[in-house]
Order: structure tokens, then sequence, then C-alpha cells
């Protein structure tokens, strides 16, 4: 089973938190959505997203612009957890 962790981050809060529990969890597959598209979500059987949210819990900016794809990913087949 292959593990992903992919994290937005505005001021490198959830940055640090992905990279966390990508220790914690032995997952050396974690990406910025800054530097990696969303699209690569498929070739995984898990993700865990880590976002960050700024003013009222509007979603960060570099996700956000990736909102069309997330959608596209068919979400069925894996097993995920989001951490906002």
């Amino acid at each position: 089973m292959s593990i992903a962790i992919f994290y937005a981050s505005n001021k490198g809060y959830a940055a640090n938190v992905a990279k966390t529990i990508g220790e914690k969890l032995s997952v050396t597959d974690v990406f910025n959505v800054k530097e990696t598209s969303v699209k690569k979500i498929s070739e995984f059987d898990s993700v865990i997203l880590v976002v960050s949210t700024h003013r009222v819990g509007e979603i960060q900016n570099d996700l956000a612009a990736q909102v069309e794809d997330l959608k596209a990913i068919d979400w069925s087949k894996k097993q995920s957890e989001l951490s906002a």
C-alpha cells in the first residue's frame, strides 16, 4: 500500500504538521502542493491532506488553485484523511 502526504501551507504550520506526520508514520512521500500537482494523488492508495486555512476558514491559495483537479480524482478507491 502506497501512502503520501500532501500539504498546503501559508506560514509553515501545515508544512511542519505534514512533515511530523510523515516522520511518525515513516512516510517518505511528502509533497507541497505549491510545487507538486494534486494530480499526483492518483498514484497513491492512501493520502493524507494537511491544509492551512486563513481568514474565516478560507482554503489555502495553492490548494484552491487546484480544486478542479481534486474534484477529478477518483476518491472511491482511496483511503484519505484531511487535517486542517
